[in-house]
């Protein structure tokens, strides 16, 4: 990592991601504040010298959108034209520069939706891509898959029968004495305009994600004076699937052993997937996870407005095995 020069130091902020500390540099209204406390990932900015970022990559996602490359201190992640993070290969300190031209909010949104996760991710957490969810039958489930696929607007039509929004598009699963539990990133759901009007009806004041999505952020408020990151024991997984043709009917399988691990581990937040180590923990993690007493589903279902009331009944009455 070559540096040009540092700024002055700014003060430092204490936050928590999902049940981490996070030390920054910069405001993050989105997350918790915390006490200051050592330890945990520390996030500062220094301007990293463009000419020394690496021409060859290990990993390169939504064609080129964003890169990684190891370095000799650890990993350089790049998001093309806008931002670039330095990551020790300890995963606890995060060097990031960006283009003045970059709002505040995307930068916040690279950081807080992309970055973190992958770095905690590989830090013996297990984070998962998905939307969490407690129904007013007192169980919390947990949607996942790609994106697009429709993880957000189930949560949100869940929300809008009476559920209680965990987290919108990442999670940290951990198990314990044989029950699988969620610790969600911060609160808040994110849409796009279609599943904005189609769901919440434009209920709730919005605001701009970031400069390169047209996705929104909803001004959901949750209950006052509970934090984000709680933990809540989840009753039921549903993996869905991005369909390749038109789905007419809604569907719903329990699905066991090597394909539920498979299709966990297609959607997990990782730094460097090709690291040993972290793999083989994390695999070790998820066939634990398939061992409790969450039920696990593969769901289909039409991608219509109208079906959403049949899939969640479908949803409400699934129950562990």
């Amino acid at each position: 990592m070559s540096v040009l020069s540092c700024p002055v130091p700014e003060p430092m902020h204490y936050y928590t991601l999902f049940d981490q500390l996070i030390v920054a540099d910069m405001a993050l209204p989105e997350l918790d504040a915390a006490a200051p406390a050592e330890g945990g990932i520390r996030v500062r900015r220094a301007e990293l010298d463009p000419e020394q970022r690496p021409q060859e990559w290990v990993q390169v996602w939504n064609e080129g959108f964003s890169s990684l490359a190891r370095t000799s201190s650890g990993y350089w992640l790049y998001f093309e034209g806008m931002a670039d993070f330095a990551i020790n290969s300890e995963r606890t300190e995060l060097v990031y520069s960006c283009i003045e031209s970059l709002p505040d909010a995307s930068l916040r949104h690279l950081l807080l939706d992309n970055v973190l996760p992958m770095v905690l991710g590989d830090s013996g957490n297990l984070i998962l891509h998905a939307s969490a969810v407690v129904l007013p039958n007192g169980q919390a489930v947990m949607f996942s898959g790609d994106s697009g696929a429709g993880k957000s607007t189930l949560a949100s039509y869940c929300y809008t029968q009476g559920a209680k929004l965990l987290t919108d598009d990442c999670l940290l699963l951990r198990q314990r004495e044989g029950r699988l539990y969620c610790v969600p990133n911060y609160h808040g759901v994110r849409l796009f305009a279609d599943s904005e009007q189609g769901v919440l009806q434009s209920a709730y004041a919005s605001a701009e994600v970031s400069h390169y999505s047209s996705k929104r952020r909803q001004a959901i408020s949750r209950p006052e004076g509970e934090a984000s990151a709680v933990e809540t024991p989840l009753a039921a997984i549903f993996m869905i699937d991005r369909p390749e043709q038109a789905i007419e009917r809604i569907s719903l399988e329990p699905i066991q052993g090597a394909s539920s691990v498979a299709s966990m581990l297609a959607q997990v937040f990782s730094l460097d997937p090709a690291d040993r180590s972290v793999a083989g923990n994390r695999f070790a993690q998820i066939g634990a996870l398939c061992r409790t007493t969450a039920g696990i589903y593969r769901l289909h279902y039409p991608r219509d407005y109208s079906a959403l009331p049949d899939v969640y009944q479908k949803i409400s009455r699934a129950q562990a095995p």
